[in-house]
């Protein structure tokens, strides 16, 4: 245990190149931590140490899937340390119980190079292919059947959508179009809808755990039929664009999908996602990566409407870190009737997704602004901030007690280590 203990805090301690049996199963679990930590101490330990030895670290975590040892834990792994998506993604669900504080990492492309990577993708679609059907889950109430279908299976997904290549669809098609399970269906549509850059077509329902049998049966029968409707797009989609060039994609996938849902937003004159960060809802615009900016910033100078051209500049801000400084001021200033408090939780999404440590003293005024939610504010400043944000939101809490998101950032700061005099 001791000698266990050493090992934990020199690799913690120090970037330690790794080399031939130093590569061990508790080391990487170490620098997976590290990578994903909201810490930026950590993160740059973890960094060090993954460019150092980037090669031999992801061979290593390469070997436990080829061996067969496809769990959550190792895919999981896989995905921090070859994904900076993914590793932004962890960060967001990392957390000490009161509220979320990560953010997006970048790059956001799905491109990246992996060992044996043809190889991994069969044993993932292999994976996927052996997977109990939705009946013989519903027989097999063992622990090991729920770990694969809920946790296994949501991370092979993942990884499928980061490596996939227009081969790899054409086999998971097969897959997509022969399954009657819809939450394989769901699961398995994700893949080319990352790919294509299309939002969710079979969001999964749910039902009360209350209901009568006779009302999970309708229900079933109702979300089988959506779930091939949503099926049904998603094959015809990959047949049609398989081969298109990449702007012609991105122009369908704008036309058939993503303008109707933005107009609905934009007529609602709602907060727009509600809670949900827009950049999450945006994701698979955002994995598009790089290469579509310039698609994305003439589709900004097409649009007429404030709160469209916001939407897309929540996207590029995502890709490129950079921040519409005069469209954000704008936005914050906005006092137009039934809209201003749209524009306002615009301007935070666009400085959230640019994760920009600007713009401080709007987002501490916004937690006061007359009719609108500050505590919306008080979340965007300490994700954006983190321990400089301490004085801020202790003085909110202090000014209106009942700002229970400014309460509980100051205590998942506080339980990250950090305080106003420290910078972990």
């Amino acid at each position: 245990m001791k000698r266990r203990l050493l090992i934990y805090y020199l690799f913690a301690a120090l970037a330690i190149p790794l080399s031939g049996s130093a590569c061990m199963a508790s080391e990487i679990e170490v620098l997976v931590d590290q990578l994903r930590s909201i810490l930026p101490s950590e993160q740059r330990k973890g960094l060090e140490t993954l460019e150092s030895n980037r090669e031999l670290i992801l061979k290593e975590a390469v070997e436990k899937l080829r061996r067969g040892e496809i769990s959550e834990a190792n895919i999981d792994a896989l995905l921090v340390l070859a994904s900076p998506w993914q590793r932004g993604l962890a960060r967001v669900r990392n957390h000490k119980g009161s509220i979320r504080l990560g953010n997006i990492a970048r790059p956001t492309g799905r491109e990246f190079s992996i060992p044996q990577r043809n190889e991994l993708v069969s044993l993932l679609i292999e994976s996927l292919e052996r997977s109990p059907s939705a009946a013989s889950y519903r027989a097999d109430s063992s622990k090991a059947a729920h770990i694969f279908r809920w946790e296994v299976v949501p991370k092979i997904v993942a990884l499928l959508g980061e490596l996939a290549s227009s081969e790899d669809l054409d086999r998971l098609s097969s897959l997509l179009e022969s399954t009657e399970d819809r939450y394989l269906i769901d699961s398995i549509a994700s893949v080319f809808e990352t790919t294509y850059a299309l939002p969710d077509l079979y969001p999964v329902g749910g039902i009360c755990g209350n209901s009568s049998a006779e009302e999970v049966e309708r229900f079933e029968l109702s979300e089988m039929k959506r779930a091939k409707e949503g099926r049904a797009k998603v094959l015809a989609w990959h047949r049609k664009y398989r081969d298109s060039d990449f702007e012609v994609r991105l122009e369908a996938a704008k036309k058939e999908y993503w303008v109707p849902l933005f107009e609905d937003y934009v007529f609602a004159g709602r907060s727009y996602y509600g809670t949900i960060p827009t950049w999450k809802k945006l994701e698979p615009l955002i994995r598009q990566g790089e290469a579509a900016l310039s698609v994305y910033r003439k589709w900004m100078e097409r649009e007429k409407d404030l709160v469209l051209i916001a939407n897309y500049a929540v996207i590029i801000a995502a890709i490129s870190g950079e921040v519409d400084r005069e469209l954000v001021r704008r936005l914050l200033d906005s006092e137009e009737p039934g809209k201003w408090e749209q524009h306002a939780v615009f301007a935070c999404e666009i400085i959230l997704a640019a994760n920009s440590r600007e713009w401080k003293e709007d987002l501490v005024a916004l937690q006061s602004r007359p009719y609108f939610d500050g505590g919306r504010a008080t979340e965007f400043l300490a994700c954006c901030h983190l321990q400089n944000a301490l004085p801020e939101l202790k003085a909110e809490l202090d000014r209106k007690p009942k700002n229970y998101r400014a309460r509980y950032a100051i205590e998942e700061l506080r339980a990250w280590g950090f305080d106003s005099d420290s910078n972990p």
